[in-house]
């Protein structure tokens, strides 16, 4: 009888999460598992974790709109960091706009453009990883 019960409940939770889902679009932290695990790109989870402040938003797919995953860390100024990790994954520095505060980077295998914001005012950096 104490299955029967556990596995309703598992069906239960479970119709209540595929119908209503969290909203990816407002932030939401690791802590937040269910958002964390289901939204959450794996580049973007294995990102280097730069302050202990940061937390992470998801765009889904929508019209024109492409897919993007971001994690955003407060409270620092330094994206060395950054861009060792996504030199390690392969990916090259394409672009820099906007005085510095804007990079573009590419991988040869092309379909993912990783973009590293920097807000010097807000003490803020950006992590955004979009797939074409």
């Amino acid at each position: 009888m104490k299955i029967i019960i556990s596995l309703l409940l598992v069906v239960v939770l479970g119709c209540l999460f595929l119908f209503f889902p969290p909203d990816p679009t407002d932030p939401y932290y690791e802590s937040d598992h269910i958002s964390y695990w289901y939204y959450t790109d794996k580049d973007i989870k294995n990102s280097p974790r730069i302050t202990q402040d940061y937390s992470f938003s998801y765009v889904p797919p929508d019209g024109g709109q492409r897919e993007s995953s971001t994690i955003t860390f407060k409270g620092i100024s330094d994206t060395k960091d950054l861009q060792k990790y996504l030199e390690g994954l392969g990916y090259k520095r394409y672009r820099v706009t906007d005085n510095g505060r804007n990079e573009s980077w590419f991988s040869e295998k092309g379909g993912v453009i990783f973009e590293i914001w920097h807000d010097r005012k807000l003490n803020t950096i950006i992590l955004t990883k979009t797939t074409m």
